[in-house]
């Protein structure tokens, strides 16, 4: 069994989701970009569950396993069952696809479908984009009127053309 050891300087645990940030060690190629899995995955797929032992000792293990079971926003697997493969940590298909995020771990580790963490930050994010928008307005809104202010009046009319004609002479 083949295990990689990376360091996870910071992890954020908060109401049964936890999110991750893995920094490369030094000395060593750059980390390859994360795959997200459009489709989820499939029973008894063979995954691998990126897993710490303590959010104290930055050591993670890769272990393998497989998915047991799959519903409609989760999954279970028995990847790393032993080292603490439940808060957080990333479960990915032997391509590196990440299918999932575990998130409770009683001998069969759950975990949440990326689709389903994509769907529900996607209902989080669209009212905040219209919010930050609705903010903005005012200062977007102010910065045309100061432009507008900056630009000088241009005279068309046929009286200032004459003006300019009559001073030339």
């Amino acid at each position: 069994m083949r295990m990689w050891r990376l360091t996870l300087p910071i992890v954020s645990i908060a109401d049964s989701f936890a999110s991750f940030m893995l920094n490369k060690p030094k000395g060593t190629n750059p980390v390859a970009v994360v795959h997200i899995s459009e489709s989820g995955p499939l029973i008894n797929e063979d995954a691998y569950t990126l897993g710490y032992q303590n959010p104290l000792v930055p050591t993670t293990h890769l272990s393998p396993g497989s998915v047991r079971f799959v519903g409609e926003a989760d999954f279970v697997h028995n990847c790393a069952t032993t080292i603490g493969a439940a808060f957080g940590s990333p479960v990915f298909t032997v391509d590196g696809v990440l299918v999932g995020i575990c998130f409770d771990n009683r001998g069969a580790v759950r975990a949440y479908k990326v689709q389903s963490i994509k769907q529900h930050v996607l209902k989080i994010q669209t009212p905040i984009k219209s919010k930050a928008k609705d903010m903005l307005q005012a200062f977007i809104d102010q910065k045309n009127v100061l432009l507008e202010k900056r630009k000088t009046p241009v005279d068309s009319s046929a009286e200032a053309s004459n003006k300019s004609k009559t001073t030339l002479l």
